[in-house]
């Protein structure tokens, strides 16, 4: 099997090839890469895979989505989330592994 190292550019462009630019954010991207980059040392870039793996919610999509009860703030919803999966905090949004 031949390997190929890439960087932040190659990387995000993987994602518009695949047609899945929408997926993330710039930063989002960006937040990825660098977590491959520290977790792995030869992986196969799977683009399809990571947006089955990952994905990124703004402040009010997580509390839309994740609030269980009226008293669920941001804070315990980001609780439970780190409680279960693995969360990158970005500036204006969220980005974890789905469970």
């Amino acid at each position: 099997m031949t390997y190929q190292t890439i960087n932040i550019h190659d990387f995000r462009q993987a994602f518009y090839a695949m047609d899945r630019e929408d997926n993330f954010s710039y930063e989002a991207l960006e937040a990825l890469y660098n977590y491959y980059e520290e977790v792995a040392i030869d992986i196969e870039l799977d683009v399809i895979a990571i947006c089955c793996e990952w994905c990124e919610y703004t402040e009010e999509e997580l509390i839309t989505d994740y609030q269980q009860d009226d008293d669920d703030d941001l804070e315990a919803i980001l609780d439970y989330l780190n409680d279960n999966t693995f969360v990158i905090e970005l500036n204006n949004s969220y980005l974890f592994q789905q469970f």
